[in-house]
Parts: C-alpha cells; sequence; structure tokens
C-alpha cells in the first residue's frame, strides 16, 4: 500500500484496507497484492485535495456592485465563504496567499474603488483537484 501512495506522490495520504476474511489462502504474496489493488482502487476513486494557505478578504459595498463582485469571484475560481447583508453587502472570500493582491485590486478596478477591501486573516483551505471549494 505505501508504494502505491509513493508511486502516486502523495502526501499526507492515509489508506485504509478492512479484511474480512482471516485465512492463509492467498500466502503473504498474494496478500500484497490484494492490499495493493485495493489501495490503488482506492486511490482511483478519491478526490485529491489540495490544502492552501489563503488570506480571508473581506469586501464590503453598496447592493448596486453585488452583481459584479460576485461574478468575479465565481468567475475567477475564489471562494466565497460568506455573504453578509446588511445596510451594506460584505462578502468574505478566500484567496491563496500571493494572488490577494492581484484580487483586491480587480475588484477595486470593477467597482472603481467603491468597494472597501480589508485582509482579515489567514487559513488553511482545501481545493478538490478541479481548483474548486471541496471542505
Amino acid at each position: 500500500m505505501l508504494n502505491v501512495i509513493q508511486k502516486e506522490n502523495l502526501v499526507d495520504t492515509v489508506v485504509v484496507v478492512t479484511r474480512y476474511f482471516g485465512g492463509i489462502l492467498l500466502g503473504t504474496g498474494g496478500l500484497a497484492r490484494a492490499y495493493g489493488q485495493t489501495a490503488k482502487l482506492g486511490i482511483t476513486d478519491a478526490v485529491i485535495v489540495e490544502r492552501n494557505l489563503c488570506d480571508i478578504v473581506s469586501i464590503k459595498t453598496d447592493y448596486t456592485l453585488e452583481g459584479r463582485i460576485r461574478y468575479k469571484i465565481s468567475s475567477e475560481g475564489y471562494i466565497s465563504d460568506d455573504t453578509i447583508y446588511g445596510n451594506d453587502v460584505t462578502f468574505i472570500v478566500y484567496t491563496k496567499c500571493g494572488e490577494t493582491q492581484k484580487f483586491i485590486d480587480a475588484v477595486t478596478d470593477i467597482t472603481n474603488g467603491r468597494a472597501a477591501c480589508d485582509i482579515t486573516g489567514v487559513k488553511y483551505v482545501d481545493f478538490d483537484s478541479g481548483g474548486g471549494k471541496n471542505r
């Protein structure tokens, strides 16, 4: 099983195989192949998740700009964690560290500087292999 994990270049990975039959009919070689094949099947069917350190960005704007910002977040693959509706609209967005300033500049550009962007913290966020949010 470890060989399968290493061949797939995976890190921080757990594979669990449960045996229901306790006999010795397979022998040690057959047992090793059975565990390896099962691990390979599990990894093939699994979703690979990449964990990234992200900045938490708060964007406060008026309702007239909500659609533009929402479109920017979804079309560029950023993750919107929450939208708070009050007198204004506040988006809570995760951006990968290193991409945050580019995102803030884009929001400033599409809103003509009328949205207030603040970095409020950092958090690890899981992305599936397709780039979307997984967990």
